[in-house]
């Protein structure tokens, strides 16, 4: 497995990706509801094309089959991390996460930090991440709660 920048070619691998993860991962932690609304962004074109060209968001493939993906922006946020739910356990989220730590810390910051589900908390915790606090967000009238995660680059 390899990790390397997202092209615009990557765009549609991106979202068939962000939706099954969702279906098939997120699904056991958020309702039917929940689930519905957070897929349907894969729907919003122009969202996933800038995306992807503002850069900051990283791939993982395995040969030719992109497994997971990632996106860095500007102070440390990930706003992104999901991978192939065929590869959950299999070390592309480790992968994607030191990527973006490297990143971080090539660029001078001192911390990384996400807002992050409840399905991938547990794996963020085991990073060395902590719970900076819950929060509940709406998409659509539909309330998520997740968690506001941060990490310390430094020592």
């Amino acid at each position: 497995m390899k990790v390397r920048p997202a092209l615009s070619s990557d765009t549609d691998a991106l979202k068939t990706l962000f939706y099954n993860t969702v279906r098939r991962v997120n699904c056991r932690d958020y309702s039917p509801k929940q689930i519905d609304v957070w897929s349907s962004a894969v729907t919003d074109e122009q969202l996933w094309q800038s995306r992807v060209q503002s850069g900051g968001v990283y791939v993982v493939e395995e040969e030719t089959q992109v497994v997971g993906f990632a996106s860095l922006h500007e102070g440390g946020y990930i706003g992104m991390l999901f991978c192939h739910s065929h590869y959950q356990g299999k070390g592309v989220g480790t992968l994607l996460l030191n990527h973006l730590e490297q990143v971080a810390q090539s660029l001078g910051l001192d911390r990384v930090y996400s807002e992050v589900s409840i399905t991938a908390q547990p794996f963020f915790q085991h990073r060395g991440f902590r719970i900076v606090q819950p929060q509940t967000v709406e998409r659509q009238g539909v309330e998520f709660r997740n968690f506001v995660m941060e990490k310390d680059l430094v020592s």
